[in-house]
């Protein structure tokens, strides 16, 4: 029994201090809200999909831009900037919900200088969420950081 209290407690704790990223706000103006001074102003303007944190900006190009293709998509933004960073750099997540689809993107990019980081597809399936690696391809990084 004192094992089976053990393994309960060990299990639990763990869950209690797991990592969950801070969610930012958007107003009317694409100001995102929620970010250290460190990493503002801040912005995102969805309609020229350009993303500004700090000093750096980035104009997404075509091959990003088909991500946000549809207007009525749900955009959320979230951030860490208060974890180890020799395991994941501080970053903002952009999340994409497309309205009425079983799927969403995630764009992962660095807080500071908003370099990529990962790019995935979230799909669901009887009840399950699979994660997947969205590959962009070289023309589309050079793209990329051309608007950086």
């Amino acid at each position: 029994m004192r094992h089976l209290l053990f393994i309960l407690i060990l299990t639990f704790s763990h869950a209690c201090f797991a990592h969950k990223d801070t969610a930012l706000n958007v107003d009317e103006n694409g100001n995102i809200i929620g970010l250290p001074v460190t990493f503002t102003p801040a912005k995102f303007d969805r309609k020229n999909l350009e993303l500004t944190i700090g000093k750096a900006s980035v104009s997404f190009p075509s091959c990003i831009g088909k991500f946000f293709a549809d207007e009525d998509s749900i955009i959320t933004f979230s951030s860490s900037w208060y974890h180890d960073e020799n395991k994941l750099p501080a970053y903002v997540n952009i999340e994409i919900f497309p309205t009425g689809k079983d799927f969403s993107y995630q764009l992962l990019f660095t807080l500071d200088g908003l370099q990529p980081i990962m790019f995935n597809i979230h799909t669901k399936l009887k009840k399950r969420t699979y994660i997947h690696n969205l590959v962009i391809d070289n023309e589309c990084k050079v793209a990329l950081n051309a608007g950086a």
